[in-house]
Parts: structure tokens; sequence; C-alpha cells
């Protein structure tokens, strides 16, 4: 692997998991009160998620070029479910009460990031 790429996928990685720990604390507590450094912490990680999404994406493009099917079948469909979970977790923090296709964003939020989380594990293993 390439020395550049390996610190990208543990910053990639580390916030990940901290903001599926910070999302499952704050989703167990509630909010507002005592979750509100546990949203924060849940938010920071997201935004950051977010920043270094464009490096990503061009370490996943070499990737695609690659040969075997089940690799790129889980990159993608991981890629889709971190989008949904930002994308909706964004939509839910500036005021997305309204449902979208049955289901509100917080909703969209938390499947996709279960999802996200069960991919994950399996990205990690394959790599």
């Amino acid at each position: 692997m390439d020395r550049g790429i390996r610190p990208l996928n543990v910053t990639l990685l580390t916030l990940l998991v901290t903001a599926t720990i910070s999302g499952v604390v704050a989703f167990g507590v509630g909010f507002p009160g005592p979750a509100r450094w546990v949203v924060a912490v849940h938010g920071a990680s997201g935004l950051g998620l977010l920043l270094l999404a464009p490096a990503k994406i061009r370490v996943a493009r070499r990737g695609l070029r690659r040969p075997g099917r089940s690799r790129k079948v889980i990159g993608l469909t991981f890629t889709v479910f971190v989008v949904a979970a930002i994308g909706s977790g964004l939509l839910h923090a500036v005021g997305g009460w309204r449902p979208y296709l049955g289901l509100l964003p917080m909703q969209l939020h938390v499947g996709a990031a279960v999802g996200a989380v069960v991919l994950l594990v399996a990205h990690v293993v394959m790599h």
C-alpha cells in the first residue's frame, strides 16, 4: 500500500468509528441536554469525513480499475451508504423534519449508518 494512502485510510477509519460510537451514544442519551457534546463530536467527525472524501475518491478510482467484481460492489455500496448517511445527517441538522419516501431524515441517517458499518467491516477485512 502506498505510504500516502495509509494515513488517509487510518484517519477515515478513526472518523467513521468516532461517528458511529458518538451516534449510538447520542441516540441512546437523546438530545438536547447532556448529549450536546456527544452530538458535537458526532457532527465534527461527519464533517471530517466530508472534507476527506475528495482524497478518498482519488484512491478509490484506482481500486475500481483492479480486477475483482465483489470488491467493487462492496466498495461502491459502502460509498452509497456513507453518502446517504452524511447527506441525511446534514439534512436533519438543518431542519429537515419533512419525510422523504415516507421516512424522516434521521431514519434514513440511522439506516444508512447501520448499512455503512456492516460494509465497513467487510471492507476492512478485505484490505
